[in-house]
This record gives structure tokens, C-alpha cells and sequence, in this order.
């Protein structure tokens, strides 16, 4: 019933009443010895930091001797510039790429007709071995190679020409040399040992234009030379 209370059951109070612990409390708990090891109680951070270095420098070594690591290298030394010497380089390039003013000189420029392929020296005149002005002044002798007509001689073309034929094509003429080889030529053909050329055919002659020294002019001129066609005589 609400209101009764039974004498003979514990009361609310006593069994309310707190429990006091086994262990004693952090006040009365026993210091920690001195000789423990403060890093224990540090992060790990903390504990693999290096020790502290000494700034201040390293002392002064004994008068006259000089570090090793200290010597400058001498061969660098040697072969850089002086820094007055390269500054004074880069000032005049600087100086030239940023001036407008250009000056144009001919004589450094390469000459553009100049061949890349120089000609061979022109042969001297042939001197003579006898003393006489006229083999001295005698023409040069030409350095190109020469045909098997072109070394044959008036002579030698008269005694060699064969046959003299024409068509709606042209005259043609027929030379046979000393081995018997015959060969066919027309008007412009090179021709004699004089830098000859045929320039002319007619039905029984051939005219060629060769070169003959003038010693008086000394130079060369254009002569032409008739060779005749002989008539075979019939048995």
C-alpha cells in the first residue's frame, strides 16, 4: 500500500550508499623515478630529430696553413675570362643586335659569278729550241682532245677523201684515214689539224676554214683551204 513502509526492509538510503574503490586514487599513486627516460612521454616526431648543431664557425687554423677544401681550383681560374673581359663581350653583342644601322661591304661578300670550278691555265706559247723569233711567237697548242679528222692534215684529207654524194638531205662527203676506216661528214664536220671545220661541199671539192698564226698580229686567223676530189682513172 501506498504511504506503508516495512521497518524490517532495508531503507532506500542504505542501499544507496556509494562503494569505495580497491585501488587508490592518482593523488596517493607513487612518483615516477627521476632516471626514466623523458622521451618516452614524447610524440615519435619528436624523438628522431637530430640533435642541435653548433652554429658558430669552425676556429681559425694555425697562421700560414690554409684548408684544402677552401684553395680555389686554380686551372678554372685560368681558363675563364675575367669578369670584366666577358662583361664588356656581352655589352658590344648586345650593343650590335639591337642597332638598326647595317653597312654593307663588297669586298667581304663572295662573288656570285664567280665560278665554282676554276679553268685550267691557257698553255704558253711553244718556245723554240734555235733561237728564232718566229718559232717564239709561234701559236699555242690546243689542250682539248682531238678526233681522228682532226688530226689529220690537208694533205692527208685530199689523199683520204673518197666520194662527194648529195640528196634532199645534203651534200656528204666520205674520208678514209691511213687504217682505212672511213668516215662521213657534212658542213660544220671538225676537220684538219688547225681547229678546222668543213664549210662547204660541192660536187668535186671540199672548202675548210682553218686557223693560221699572223706573227706580225700575233693572233690568230680564219684562212680557207680547198680540198680537191681526185678522178680515179678507169681500166
Amino acid at each position: 500500500m501506498e504511504g506503508f513502509s516495512d521497518p524490517s526492509s532495508p531503507s532506500v538510503e542504505a542501499q544507496s550508499e556509494p562503494i569505495q574503490p580497491n585501488q587508490p586514487l592518482a593523488a596517493e599513486m607513487p612518483a615516477a623515478p627521476a632516471s626514466q627516460d623523458l622521451t618516452e612521454n614524447q610524440p615519435p616526431s619528436a624523438a628522431r630529430l637530430p640533435p642541435p648543431t653548433d652554429p658558430s664557425p669552425a676556429p681559425a687554423s694555425a697562421a700560414g696553413e690554409s684548408s684544402p677544401a677552401s684553395a680555389p681550383d686554380e686551372s678554372f681560374a685560368a681558363s675563364s675570362p675575367p669578369p670584366d673581359e666577358q662583361l664588356r663581350t656581352m655589352q658590344m653583342t648586345l650593343a650590335a643586335l639591337a642597332s638598326d644601322e647595317f653597312v654593307f661591304r663588297a669586298d667581304k661578300a663572295p662573288d656570285p659569278f664567280k665560278p665554282f670550278i676554276e679553268p685550267a691555265d691557257s698553255p704558253t706559247p711553244h718556245s723554240g729550241t734555235t733561237g728564232n723569233n718566229d718559232d717564239e711567237e709561234a701559236p699555242p697548242e690546243p689542250s682539248r682532245p682531238l678526233t681522228p679528222l682532226q688530226k689529220m692534215t690537208l694533205a692527208e684529207i685530199e689523199a683520204g677523201l673518197r666520194a662527194i654524194t648529195w640528196s634532199e638531205y645534203g651534200r656528204r662527203a666520205i674520208i678514209e684515214d691511213s687504217t682505212g676506216k672511213g668516215y662521213i661528214v657534212a658542213m660544220g664536220t671538225p676537220a684538219g689539224d688547225r681547229n678546222g671545220v668543213i664549210s662547204q661541199i660541192f660536187n668535186d671539192r671540199l672548202v675548210i676554214q682553218q686557223e693560221n698564226w699572223d706573227r706580225q698580229a700575233k693572233r690568230m686567223i680564219t684562212l680557207d683551204s680547198v680540198v680537191k676530189l681526185k678522178k680515179r682513172e678507169s681500166n
